[in-house]
């Protein structure tokens, strides 16, 4: 069905259901209306009625439309003859659906008094005008539903008609295009992200803000490299053996060697990937580690914070290093995040985690570590950096939390810094560089 086919049927029903709304309103209103001047005629009657009757059997027929009434009570000289519902209909009073009316007559001689209760908007009207409106809004809500179900039913049938080869072009096509992105990130942290080692330093208010210069020939270098490497990527796409046989090709397959995007050095290729000493990741696999998990950040669109942790004196063979590496692994339970950092230090990779939350969590790895040292190594220092939302390198992560470090070692106000970095000013330096 349609788009325009919805929406005509859409603006009919919503006509129909205004009508419906509108012809109940209105009569209830028209009802209200005229239902003063009907229950003071409908009084009249009765009163003109009851003077002409002789006996009391004569006075109750007198009562017409006894649906009318809301409370009746007729007493002739005295005796109740009509009670409706009961005697205390006499105490009748008046509401804004409901009209009063009391007064004495003559009959033969012989007092009749006589208090109606008479209704101003009868509920026998306001049953029929109702049951009416609902009966039309009841219906078009049924069509309503029987065209919904009618709607959803074709459309399945109309996907499930379709090929399966478009979904599956579709999902090679997205996974192509994911590897691409994925590459084009590898590419850009490698070429535009580069930072040369020497840097230029000012303190912030509370982080030490480095800038450093942007070497072009390096740039230009990758560049180069980059050319390079699309060429024989493109020389060995033209010779690739479509008519060779599977089995030569599996050979073939399986003398390549599986060159991964982020290769570990050699030692990290040993089963031991944890030193014996600490239980911890070896300050080798910081490097490589952090480089690949910048990446998934970069494609996820989350920030991450790198901790170093520095107490002087100590070493890794101490007793209290083993209580200070249990304490880690209990805030940090991967072990693979967790790594030894020069002779008496520890670095901390912890995701979705950005700057400020970052400060947060060292005041606690602060506290629980200062908890556990004995007094002559009660010092304790952490520096830290975020990757907020930039697009950098591992080596450059590390070197802003090695410099929050150093200032933190030497500065006596805080024992932990935070290097915060302003994103304007930052894109405006990768821009001039």
């Amino acid at each position: 069905m349609k788009r325009k086919s919805i929406t005509i049927y859409s603006v009919i029903i919503s006509i129909v259901f205004a009508f419906a709304i509108g012809f109940f309103a209105f009569n209830i209103f028209s009802e209200i209306h005229t239902g003063t001047v009907r229950a003071k005629n409908t009084f009249d009657a009765l009163t003109a009625a009851v003077k002409k009757a002789g006996t009391p059997e004569e006075i109750k027929a007198a009562v017409l439309y006894p649906e009318n009434y809301a409370a009746l009570f007729i007493a002739d000289n005295g005796t109740p003859v009509v009670a409706s519902p009961n005697e205390n209909a006499k105490n009748a009073e008046s509401t804004r659906l409901v009209k009063v009316y009391r007064v004495t007559v003559s009959r033969n001689e012989t007092p009749c008094d006589i208090t109606a209760a008479i209704y101003v908007l009868r509920p026998s009207v306001i049953f029929y005008y109702a049951r009416f409106s609902f009966i039309i809004i009841m219906i078009a809500t049924l069509l309503t539903i029987v065209l919904i179900i009618f709607i959803s039913a074709t459309s399945k049938n109309e996907f499930s008609d379709e090929p399966d080869e478009d979904d599956d072009y579709e999902e090679i096509s997205q996974n192509e295009d994911s590897e691409q992105d994925y590459k084009f990130e590898e590419e850009n942290s490698q070429e535009d992200y580069e930072f040369n080692s020497e840097t230029t330093e000012s303190e912030g208010e509370n982080s030490g803000i480095i800038l450093e210069t942007h070497d072009v020939d390096a740039e230009n270098s990758t560049q180069e490299a980059t050319t390079v490497s699309e060429d024989e990527t493109d020389t060995a796409a033209d010779e690739i053996p479509y008519g060779k046989p599977a089995e030569l090709r599996e050979q073939e397959q399986e003398a390549e060697p599986d060159v991964s995007l982020f290769t570990l050095p050699e030692e990290n290729e040993a089963k031991d990937k944890f030193s014996p000493v600490t239980g911890l990741s070896w300050e080798t696999q910081l490097k490589p580690r952090l480089e690949t998990e910048l990446v998934r950040a970069a494609s996820s669109e989350q920030d991450i914070s790198l901790f170093l942790i520095k107490i002087p004196g100590l070493s890794f063979t101490d007793d209290e290093t083993k209580e200070i590496t249990a304490y880690l692994l209990k805030e940090m339970p991967f072990r693979d995040k967790l790594f030894e950092y020069g002779n008496d230090s520890f670095a901390m990779i912890r995701l979705e985690t950005t700057i400020d939350e970052a400060e947060d969590y060292a005041e606690k790895l602060h506290c629980g570590i200062r908890e556990l040292l004995p007094q002559e190594k009660n010092d304790c220092y952490i520096g830290i950096s975020s990757r907020s939302t930039r697009m950098l390198s591992a080596e450059r992560l590390i070197t802003e939390a090695d410099e929050a470090l150093r200032h933190a070692v030497e500065e006596e106000t805080s024992k932990i810094i935070g290097f915060h970095v302003d994103i304007e000013k930052y894109r405006q330096f990768i821009k001039n560089s």
